[in-house]
């Protein structure tokens, strides 16, 4: 079954099955999820604009606030508590700096979403845990001086993903030059728009036993859903490769990007920092982040373009936390 949406003079087909977002999902599984935690009441605390008693994020809800609808969205940002006041205000945080106040200082607005729910009152804030126990950040490597470095430790295997579009291929090539051991892999993708630049690469590929280019390209754009989908298939496809598989690190790179440390010094790093995580999706809140990207829009790639057809819903299995 296929739904079509017409874009333009072109038609997308949706698949039903895989494009709908559910309501439901099962209970998360993550090691900081505590089903006990879900909706545990803290207790009603002094508030105001000045000085906020949840200090993470503010969200306005002005026709569809509700218990359900601040917890998940305080829980997908990564945050243990959540607060409702005013009826239409959602606060989420992981510290509380309030006094609590009388209970009943939290019963005078009625939640806008939903009539048979109370959401704070004036200047006092209903304040939950959202299931999560304690804030959580990954891991993060740190850059140690060469001169210190442990000598005796494995240097890991890297795969350097390049994918690659435009003309400029002599780029390509000094940026492979500088990135280049026979210790390592490279597997190339070429936009299957830039003839030129797959048939320079080619080239390349054929004289360097531990370089692969993409046998099947896409036609990526920047923050499409084509541009996942090629790295998912780089990722796929390396591991199923004798040839490939035992690497240790993926390093995803354009034709316009360049390495600031040399391939030595990046070897050092990896090796002095086993199990940390490299990435860094947002430097700022993680709420922020979520609102300014357009997470609770739903978009399709259709005519190499990314279109906004309509608001998401994001359960309440579903967490991103900042890394």
């Amino acid at each position: 079954m296929c739904q079509f949406l017409i874009i333009s003079d072109q038609r997308c087909c949706l698949q039903v099955e895989k494009w709908l977002f559910h309501d439901s999902f099962p209970e998360s599984q993550c090691f900081n999820h505590d089903r006990l935690l879900i909706n545990f009441r803290v207790g009603c605390f002094e508030d105001s604009k000045s000085s906020r008693a949840l200090n993470g994020f503010a969200y306005e809800f002005k026709s569809d606030n509700s218990i359900e609808k601040c917890r998940s969205t305080c829980y997908r940002a990564g945050f243990i508590y959540y607060g409702l006041e005013f009826g239409r205000e959602c606060f989420c945080g992981d510290s509380l700096t309030k006094q609590s106040v009388d209970e009943a200082r939290c019963t005078e607005y009625r939640c806008t979403g939903n009539s048979s729910q109370f959401c704070g009152g004036f200047n006092a804030v209903e304040i939950f845990r959202t299931g999560l126990k304690e804030p959580h950040l990954m891991p993060k490597a740190k850059y140690v001086e060469t001169a210190d470095a442990d000598v005796d430790t494995k240097v890991p295997r890297i795969i350097f993903l390049l994918q690659l579009n435009g003309r400029n291929e002599r780029q390509v090539k000094r940026l492979l030059k500088a990135l280049y051991s026979p210790r390592h892999y490279y597997y190339i993708h070429v936009d299957q728009r830039q003839l030129y630049m797959l048939t320079e690469v080619k080239a390349v590929a054929a004289k360097l036993s531990n370089v692969f280019v993409a046998p099947d390209p896409h036609s990526t754009i920047w923050g499409g859903a084509s541009l996942l989908t090629m790295v998912q298939d780089a990722i796929r496809r390396s591991i199923t490769m004798p040839s490939l598989s035992d690497w240790d690190y993926l390093i995803n790179l354009s034709e316009s990007d360049f390495p600031v440390l040399t391939l030595n010094e990046l070897e050092t790093q990896l090796r002095l920092n086993p199990g940390k995580s490299y990435m860094s999706s947002h430097g700022y809140n993680t709420a922020r982040f979520i609102q300014k990207q357009g997470f609770d829009f739903v978009f399709i790639e259709c005519e190499n373009r990314m279109w906004r057809i309509g608001k998401r819903f994001v359960t309440l299995a579903h967490v991103l936390f900042y890394m």
